[in-house]
C-alpha cells in the first residue's frame, strides 16, 4: 500500500493523470485544510493508522510527510519529488525568495486563480504537451486547496 501526498497548487488528481494509483492505495485530500494544523491533521491521519505504508510525496506533500516522519519512532518508505527541507531562500540556501511567497499570500487574497496560474507556470520541471495541459487545466478547475487553505500551505512552507 502506498499513500499519496500531493503539493500545494496541485489536487489529489494529479496522481490518478499520471496513472500510478493502484487498488488499495491512499490518496490525501486537502481541500477541507484551512490552516497549518489541518494540513498536519490530513497527513497524521492517513499515515498514523498505516506504519507500514509507502509514501509518495510532492513538495509541500513532501514537507508534511518529512515533518511527520521525523516525529515517530519508526521508519517508513518515503519517495519524495519536488521536495526540499527548506522551501524558501534563507542563509543563502537555494529556494524561493520569501518576498515572492509572501507576495503570493497577499494575492490569495484578492483571487486565486493567477496566482495558481502564474506557479503552474513557473514549475521548472513542468513538462510540456498533451497531459501536462490536461493536469493543468483539471488542477485550475477543480482546485485541491481552499483559498484558506492555500494561504496555509504557503504560511508553512514560508
Amino acid at each position: 500500500m502506498t499513500v499519496w501526498l500531493h503539493g500545494w497548487g496541485t489536487t489529489p488528481a494529479v496522481w490518478r493523470h499520471l496513472d500510478c494509483v493502484a487498488p488499495g492505495d491512499v490518496v490525501a485530500d486537502f481541500a477541507a485544510a484551512a490552516s497549518v494544523d489541518a494540513l498536519r491533521d490530513v497527513v497524521t491521519q492517513l499515515l498514523l493508522p498505516r506504519p507500514r505504508a509507502s509514501i509518495v510525496a510532492w513538495s509541500l506533500g513532501a514537507t508534511l510527510a518529512m515533518e511527520h516522519l521525523s516525529q515517530r519512532a519508526h521508519v517508513q518508505p518515503l519517495t519524495v519529488i519536488g521536495a526540499t527541507p527548506c522551501f524558501c531562500n534563507l542563509d543563502g540556501n537555494p529556494g524561493w525568495p520569501i518576498r515572492t511567497v509572501d507576495r503570493m499570500i497577499r494575492r490569495l487574497e484578492r483571487d486565486y486563480t493567477p496566482v495558481l496560474t502564474d506557479f503552474l507556470d513557473q514549475l521548472p520541471s513542468a513538462p510540456q504537451g498533451a497531459l501536462w495541459q490536461e493536469i493543468r487545466g483539471s488542477l485550475l478547475e477543480n482546485r485541491g486547496f481552499s483559498k484558506a487553505g492555500a494561504a496555509a500551505g504557503l504560511h508553512y512552507l514560508r
